[in-house]
């Protein structure tokens, strides 16, 4: 699970998986590929590879903005 913060209060969701919080280069994720099978996925700003997995690089506007819209 993991929780995230929006207006009105905390929620938790749940996700297939955490590696934990790390900081990737501005220009790896300028870089992401913005093509491909999940880049044009709900959420989703790109696609990039990292530690030899593919990662959605999250539109975190768009995925909060979500979120509140499901609590109200």
């Amino acid at each position: 699970m993991l929780i995230v913060s929006v207006e009105g209060g905390p929620v938790v969701v749940p996700v297939d998986e955490v590696d934990g919080i790390h900081a990737i280069d501005e220009r790896e994720l300028e870089a992401a590929s913005a093509s491909g099978t999940h880049a044009n996925a709900r959420f989703t700003r790109g696609v990039l590879q990292w530690k030899g997995r593919s990662l959605r690089w999250l539109d975190e506007d768009e995925l909060l903005s979500a979120v509140y819209r499901s609590l109200t």
